[in-house]
């Protein structure tokens, strides 16, 4: 247990990657959303019964709601969705090349697909969506009154991507053999909202694994919330909530396309990255997740989804560095790179397992004041570090980013970010 407390020393990782970065360097597969942002009155919430501080999957009911708040209100666009945004981190703290990132994912045909395509250019992602006309792009609408913000996300389009009609196509797969850095996580992080409420001084960049509400709490930032189940489960049966179809997770939707990609990675000894992304996920979509495990060179996760894994697994432990170890000995197919694990734990230090040693490393400290918005924290910490990563750079840089990231997005409304990083 000494080697966990050591200092730890810059290690790097091996990727098949010129000094220089080329285009198409980092792959990012996952469900995308148009996130539509609005101050909105109450009379506009009390229309589609939306509560405070609310988040929901769109029903029948909030049909024209996307539509009304567009017309209505003065809204912003972002491109979203979990991997989205932490593909457009990266290539923000790469900043050059241009289109160093790749983004696949399912869109509609209409108005709303193309103004994702457009918001997605403007953050140089080179996206390429799969079109079709069956579902409406996906969108997440928050409607902001106050401090406070309700959210509603119809995924539509999101859960419609095809293996076959996009990725298995040359001019796409060409794309995919360029990257040598593939990342894959939940989308539906929008679904989680915070209340803006801050008080006292506290530390952020584990904020950085951020997806739900045990990742807001988990980051130190409100800590009198307590760990809350995941707004994806019904309370009475502890099941999913299901709306046309899967519940938002690229895993779940595609999960062929998912081995594809990993596939390829592990026979061309590149680097594919996951990240567990909810509990219920390791609970329900076990079996999924358990067949893309031998690919996965890097994992993601915060320190309640380690802890159900580490149930579902048997781990018998509830030891974060040592569900952190354990993860990392599961069996792997390419013996040539061993698993990494990082789990992080809200205040509490980020954990770095390797195959050597589990390592912590203290999160950023961070003014509570200077706190905006907790939604896509996460998304940026991944971010952060997959944009290290193509670079070959050390673990220990690469974690100091994700933290970086992390907390530049706490300062500002949604997963956006100024012109320029200032990371050194």
């Amino acid at each position: 247990m000494a080697a966990a407390e050591e200092e730890p020393k810059p290690k790097k990782l091996k990727v098949e990657a010129p000094r220089a970065l080329s285009e198409n360097i980092l792959f990012g597969m996952g469900n995308p959303l148009l996130d539509i942002t609005a101050v909105v009155d109450k009379d506009f919430l009390d229309k589609y019964s939306l509560k405070l501080n609310d988040q929901i999957l769109a029903e029948e009911k909030h049909k024209e709601l996307f539509d009304e708040l567009v017309k209505k209100f003065k809204v912003e666009y972002h491109a979203g969705g979990s991997t989205q945004n932490s593909i457009k981190v990266a290539q923000w703290m790469i900043q050059q090349p241009h289109k160093a990132a790749t983004f696949f994912g399912c869109i509609g045909i209409d108005k709303f697909g193309e103004i994702l395509k457009k918001k997605a250019a403007e953050a140089h992602v080179d996206a390429h969506y799969y079109e079709q006309n069956e579902q409406p792009t996906g969108t997440c609408a928050a409607c902001i009154t106050g401090g406070n913000r309700s959210l509603v996300a119809n995924l539509a389009a999101a859960n419609c991507y095809k293996k076959e009609k996009h990725l298995d196509m040359e001019k796409n797969w060409i794309l995919v053999d360029k990257a040598r850095v593939y990342y894959i996580a939940a989308d539906i992080s929008l679904l989680w909202p915070f209340p803006l409420r801050s008080t006292g001084s506290g530390r952020a960049g584990s904020a950085a694994m951020a997806h739900g509400p045990s990742r807001s709490t988990a980051c130190g930032i409100f800590p009198d919330w307590g760990t809350n189940p995941c707004p994806l489960h019904r309370q009475a049966d502890s099941q999913p909530l299901r709306h046309q179809g899967s519940p938002g997770f690229f895993l779940t939707v595609s999960p062929e396309s998912v081995l594809k990609v990993a596939h390829h990675a592990s026979e061309n000894n590149r680097i594919f990255t996951l990240n567990l992304s909810a509990p219920f996920i390791s609970q329900f979509y076990k079996e999924s997740l358990m067949k893309v495990m031998p690919y996965v060179d890097i994992l993601f996760g915060n320190e309640t989804e380690a802890a159900t894994f580490a149930r579902e697994q048997g781990f018998e432990t509830e030891d974060i560095k040592e569900i952190a170890r354990k993860t990392q000995a599961l069996p792997k197919v390419n013996s040539e790179r061993q698993r990494i694990v990082i789990f992080t734990q809200g205040r509490d230090d980020t954990i770095l397992a390797t195959e050597s040693e589990v390592t912590a490393f203290a999160v950023l400290d961070q003014d509570q004041k200077e706190i905006v918005d907790t939604n896509g924290a996460g998304d940026a910490f991944v971010g952060g570090f997959l944009s290290q990563l193509v670079s070959d750079k050390p673990l220990t840089e690469c974690i100091r980013a994700g933290h970086y990231a992390a907390s530049v997005i706490i300062r500002r409304t949604g997963c956006t970010f100024p012109e320029k990083p200032d990371f050194h």
